[in-house]
């Protein structure tokens, strides 16, 4: 930053020179030679102060950046990752949850999930009831969990709380 504030102070008082020595200069053929030499001038100060650029600070920056910029990508795919399992789990239980209601069955329904090949399938269900639900409507509802999601029946709970 030091290099740029340099460069730009260097540039602007190289051409307060020029434009100073221009405007006091009479109007002849000597104007414009004294133009063309100004111009030369300006040339060499903006060409020379790029020298004082030194590149390992602009790598550094850009490196420091690039480390900068590829953190918040990983931060942003964990999260982006994070809200689609959520999506995955909470469709899934919605959808499980409708069918429960068809077959006649009242109870809650979570979800786990695995990644495979980096996308979140539905893996685990545990389901909440109060009662235990009629055994037949267990096995049709597990039997439609396997068979629309592919979530394994060893892998579907039933858990019965306040069971009088």
């Amino acid at each position: 930053m030091e290099a740029l504030k340099n460069w730009i102070i260097g540039i602007t008082a190289a051409s307060i020179i020029v434009s100073s020595v221009i405007a006091i200069a009479p109007d002849t053929g000597a104007r414009k030679i004294l133009k063309f030499i100004g111009g030369l001038i300006m040339l060499i100060v903006v060409l020379g102060s790029l020298q004082s650029f030194v590149m390992p600070d602009f790598s550094a920056y850009s490196s420091i950046y690039q480390a900068e910029y590829e953190g918040y990508a990983d931060s942003l795919s964990d999260e982006n990752e994070k809200l689609i399992k959520a999506i995955i789990e909470e469709r899934t239980r919605t959808y499980i949850l409708e069918k429960a209601e068809d077959i006649g069955i009242t109870c809650d329904v979570e979800i786990t999930s695995e990644l495979r090949d980096g996308v979140p399938f539905p893996y685990t269900v545990q389901y909440i009831c109060e009662h235990e639900p009629p055994t037949g409507d267990r096995d049709k509802l597990e039997t439609y969990v396997l068979s629309e999601l592919g979530i394994e029946v060893e892998n579907q709970k039933w858990v019965v709380r306040n069971e009088e």
